[in-house]
């Protein structure tokens, strides 16, 4: 979900690869669900990115933005700048996306800086069609080693010899 479509289709990595993991992620973060998190069927988008691209196009953004935000967040203009910020980072070609310094300046930027408009996200192929290679049967068996939050700690000891 955080690998960047010329990765993905070339093998090509570059400084705008990290750029568009970190749209993938802050969508996440805003709308409270993961960009894996759609089921594969013939009616839902195919992922988050598409799911918040396609009400961006509707102005219809507050509506992916997580409940426990809270209500303020709706209105916040700057989380909604978030969300225009995260689709200027997971554009389809990579020379569209921002860098990374471009989009700390837009991020912290005063709301009086107006943003471009984002271009079709990646893998966005329009209404998404019915493919039976696509469907998959979510599963219901949970590893079981994850947090309850969805968020893992790993901490590093050193193995001291006597």
């Amino acid at each position: 979900g955080y690998m960047p479509p010329e990765y993905f289709k070339e093998g090509l990595f570059s400084a705008k690869s990290d750029v568009f993991s970190f749209g993938v992620l802050m969508l996440e973060i805003i709308c409270g669900r993961k960009n894996n998190s759609f089921h594969h069927d013939s009616e839902g988008p195919l992922n988050l990115i598409v799911h918040v691209w396609n009400l961006f196009k509707e102005n219809r953004v507050s509506e992916v933005i997580d409940p426990s935000l809270g209500d303020s967040a709706l209105e916040n203009p700057q989380v909604l700048r978030c969300v225009q910020v995260a689709l200027l980072c997971v554009q389809e070609n990579a020379e569209d996306r921002p860098s990374m310094l471009d989009v700390v300046s837009m991020i912290y930027g005063e709301g009086n800086n107006a943003l471009s408009l984002p271009k079709e996200p990646a893998f966005y192929n329009g209404p998404r069609r019915s493919s039976p290679e696509m469907e998959v049967e979510p599963s219901d068996s949970e590893p079981e080693n994850v947090s309850e939050n969805s968020v893992t700690i790993t901490v590093m000891d050193e193995l001291i010899s006597s």
